[in-house]
């Protein structure tokens, strides 16, 4: 594949279905993977993942009346201490990381949102501080403080959206890969019993070039370019 010349895409739609518990699992987008090669690349050449999807949901602590009353709250995800990883592809999808799909152990990460504006039934919250979710495997899934998430309330739920994913990124040890598409919700229904908010998160990690390609379309390129050089000089003559 040569990354220097064209720009690869990918659609991929998700939808899920209601939580058991009326919370709504609220993420449904599309992924859009673009890649452009800037050099030098010898840092690009270490990172491990090169392209890979990662679902996976959780609960979360309740916050429906915090975001009903427009008001600024710290909510904690995965209060069970466990992920569902729902899809798991490519590097993702291979031992020693999520070779199988179920629970994981992962972290219990707290996300500060501050309240922004309201207009009607929707409101924008910032994220105040950087979010990371960590699997015990190694694998982890960083949201970046200042992020801006658009939220739906009305008399019955609370539903938050990521409105873009600049700046979110996985890590593998040293390695970093900024994510090329980031789909994070989460919703919250209120009841006589609260029942159990819920988040889902879907994640694709960003391509990186191959050295090899790099190298192959370098030197199409100066061929191209003697070729063109030699036609010029053939019309003149």
């Amino acid at each position: 594949m040569h990354y220097l010349t064209k720009i690869h895409t990918m659609k991929t739609q998700f939808s899920f279905e209601a939580a058991p518990t009326l919370n709504r699992l609220f993420a449904i987008g599309s992924i859009a993977v673009g890649v452009v090669a800037i050099f030098p690349v010898a840092s690009a050449q270490a990172v491990e993942f090169h392209h890979g999807a990662l679902n996976f949901d959780g609960g979360t602590s309740a916050f429906y009346t915090a975001a009903r009353n427009s008001q600024s709250f710290n909510l904690t995800f995965n209060t069970s201490l466990s992920a569902d990883v729902s899809l798991a592809s490519d590097e993702f999808g291979v031992a020693p990381y999520f070779p199988t799909l179920g629970g994981y152990a992962i972290n219990s990460p707290v996300g500060n949102f501050a309240f922004q504006s309201a207009l009607g039934g929707s409101r924008t919250y910032e994220l105040t501080n950087n979010l990371q979710f960590a699997f015990t495997n190694g694998i982890k899934l960083n949201i970046k403080a200042g992020s801006i998430f658009s939220a739906t309330t009305n008399t019955n739920s609370a539903t938050f959206d990521l409105s873009n994913s600049a700046g979110s990124s996985f890590e593998n040890g040293a390695d970093i890969v900024p994510t090329a598409s980031l789909v994070f919700g989460f919703s919250d229904t209120r009841l006589a019993n609260p029942g159990f908010p819920n988040y889902t998160v879907e994640a694709v990690a960003q391509e990186v070039p191959e050295p090899f390609s790099i190298i192959g379309t370098i030197v199409g390129g100066t061929s191209a370019l003697r070729m063109r050089k030699r036609l010029k000089s053939t019309t003149k003559v």
